[in-house]
């Protein structure tokens, strides 16, 4: 009998080690985007990530971004505010889109957000983001939706500064071989 209880404890030792590992490895993680400071994001177990919405995560409540960034230490645009882990305050009462700006612009948060921003776009333009120009301006009038002449001067400076990559280009020269021809997607 004890030799069937040593294996019974020894099966349920394995078992729970097995279930807790994988439980580990199924959840999400916070991502520093290495390319911008203390930008952060978050990578969901599925590997999807939160874009223009609010997401609790662990029992706290963030809001990130159209490009999916962390907002952080801010009003966000729909008028509340995080704090500077991007902590959504609670006590604080939603404020109307002019607060908002004051509030970012007292901070000093209203330029250096839109350069980052601007910062952003340029890459995903250049690095293959998108699958065509259209989606590119899609994008980035989503981020400026109540100023068309923002955004639209935003792109013209993009397109004329900069080369447009996209998507299946990327795909493309992953596999390409030095002879030109492409590797089998396997």
């Amino acid at each position: 009998m004890k030799k069937i209880m040593k294996g019974f404890a020894a099966l349920a030792t394995a078992l729970c080690l097995t279930l807790s590992t994988s439980i580990v490895s199924l959840a999400g993680e916070w991502k520093k985007d290495n390319d911008y400071m203390e930008i952060w994001w978050y990578q969901r177990d599925d590997g999807s990530y939160p874009s223009d919405c609010w997401e609790t995560i662990d029992g706290k409540t963030y809001h990130f971004d159209i490009l999916g960034y962390l907002e952080r230490d801010m009003a966000t645009q729909d008028g509340y505010v995080v704090d500077e882990n991007g902590v959504w305050v609670e006590s604080i009462p939603q404020m109307t889109k002019e607060e908002v700006y004051d509030y970012n612009d007292q901070k000093g948060l209203v330029g250096y957000y839109k350069q980052v921003k601007i910062n952003t776009f340029i890459r995903c333009y250049t690095t293959g983001f998108y699958y065509d120009q259209a989606e590119f301006e899609e994008d980035v009038h989503a981020y400026f939706p109540d100023n068309v002449s923002e955004a639209e001067r935003i792109i013209g400076m993009i397109r004329i500064k900069y080369t447009f990559v996209s998507l299946l280009e990327t795909y493309l020269r992953m596999y390409q071989r030095d002879d030109g021809t492409y590797a089998e997607d396997c």
